[in-house]
């Protein structure tokens, strides 16, 4: 299996991306939807099934959910997305 979404060093590159948003003047947010967990395969004690079973799509719709209302609360009316493959939520979070 390929997750290259799940692997810290992705996340480090999305954080560049977040910067050369940022500095072209826009408000950024980087949400951490792998709540600090990022999987290593390395790690043997945890398969990548046992992993996606503690990081779920849905948690992090509703995680999404609420970043995006806090946006909202602060005026925000335009907001983008970028972020990792989990289709169900980009599918949801384009609803919102």
């Amino acid at each position: 299996m390929d997750y290259p979404h799940l692997f810290r060093v992705t996340y480090l590159i999305k954080l560049k991306l977040a910067d050369k948003v940022a500095g072209a003047g826009f408000f950024v947010a980087v949400p951490d939807f792998l709540k600090g967990d990022p999987y290593v395969p390395e790690d043997t004690s945890r398969s990548i099934q046992d992993w996606i079973k503690e990081h779920s799509a849905e948690e992090a719709f509703e995680k999404a959910k609420v970043v995006i209302q806090d946006l909202k609360s602060k005026g925000f009316s335009a907001i983008g997305a970028a972020g990792f493959c989990w289709v169900r939520v980009t599918g949801h979070v384009r609803n919102l």
